[in-house]
């Protein structure tokens, strides 16, 4: 009798250790398919620019930019406070300021020359970074971070940035970016409505100085987009010059003889109106150089800030044509519409008329 209860212990007890072990078998197996799933779901996918398939956070908290443009992009989608860098144009930008003081705090991972300093990005523990390059894009990559390249060269790919940076953003962005992409649409479709018929004998030639009063851009950039939408020749392009940035020379200038003059910087203007060897211009003889307006960032280059661009181009390119526009008006209902904020007076006069950086 004895022995057949030890035995029927021994038996309960087998039977006992088996349940537990099968159990923490069982608790051992969920936890790793429960993390398995958690990693899954805590990741999406974003196509950029180059085609490459990223894969970043789903809810992106830590973003920054290798260029300036897109810190614009940042506040105007309504969420700076996610940038964790500035670039060191933005750092006394008193627009950006204005909305968001803590720009000014932030650090600075990428030198005035496009340097990235790997050291300090990985201190900063992104979620992902905004490049503008595939050597740029290379770099970050290689130090573990996932990263994205898009640049605004055309309208089309302005609007591409625009709505694929709010993607990765949110979705707050994500709606915001497709309101500004609608919005830029239909300035774009209002103006060409009136300037796509106009022959090309009929449309002033004009000239935009960008880094200098002896620097361009020409064919493949938003600058030739935008001159043309509005009813204008970029003479730069015309005459074979390619790309951003190139220099040209007094005589080439002399020779083009542009009607109009589109300065990017205040001091462009004063520098052409200082310079003997160029007075015999028709834009400098006929009062027609202008500096393009400038809010949070430039409109004339590369910035959500584009989508009033091709208004205000069409006013000056084709002031006839154009003469309904009232700039004034559209400027506050940008700054009210994306930055929340109603400008002065006289802060529309400094946007529209910029006499400073």
């Amino acid at each position: 009798m004895k022995k057949k209860l030890t035995r029927v212990l021994a038996i309960a007890l087998a039977i006992m250790m088996m349940a537990v072990f099968a159990t923490g078998c069982q608790k051992t197996t969920t936890t790793t398919s429960n993390k398995s799933t958690k990693t899954v779901a805590e990741t999406r996918t974003v196509v950029d620019f180059t085609g490459a398939e990223v894969k970043i956070p789903k809810v992106v908290n830590r973003i920054c930019s290798t260029y300036p443009a897109v810190e614009e992009m940042f506040l105007l989608l309504g969420s700076p406070g996610k940038n964790i860098a500035v670039n060191t144009s933005n750092v006394n930008n008193k627009w950006y300021i204005k909305f968001y003081p803590e720009i000014t705090k932030l650090p600075m991972f990428i030198s005035a020359t496009s340097e990235i300093n790997v050291e300090m990005l990985m201190s900063l523990k992104p979620d992902v970074v905004i490049v503008s390059t595939k050597e740029q894009k290379s770099t970050v990559e290689n130090a573990g971070i996932p990263a994205v390249m898009m640049m605004g060269t055309s309208p089309e790919t302005l609007i591409k940035c625009v709505n694929l940076l709010g993607e990765i953003m949110g979705e707050k962005e994500t709606k915001i970016a497709a309101q500004l992409s609608a919005f830029y649409q239909k300035n774009i479709d209002n103006v060409t409505a009136k300037t796509t018929a106009i022959a090309k004998a009929d449309r002033p030639t004009v000239f935009y100085a960008a880094n200098g009063i002896l620097n361009t851009e020409g064919n493949g950039t938003i600058v030739k987009s935008w001159i043309e939408m509005a009813g204008g020749v970029n003479i730069a392009a015309e005459n074979g010059i390619e790309g951003t940035f190139k220099d040209v020379s007094p005589e080439q200038l002399l020779q083009w003889n542009p009607d109009i003059i589109i300065c990017r910087d205040y001091a462009h203007k004063k520098a052409y109106l200082a310079d003997a060897r160029l007075a015999k211009l028709s834009a400098i003889k006929n009062d027609k150089v202008y500096v393009n307006p400038r809010g949070v960032f430039p409109w004339c280059v590369r910035s959500a800030d584009e989508a009033l661009q091709v208004l205000w181009a069409a006013t000056v390119i084709q002031p006839k044509l154009f003469a309904d526009i009232d700039m004034k008006a559209e400027v506050t209902n940008f700054y009210n519409t994306y930055y929340k904020y109603t400008p002065t007076e006289k802060e529309i006069q400094d946007i529209l008329f910029p006499t400073a950086p």
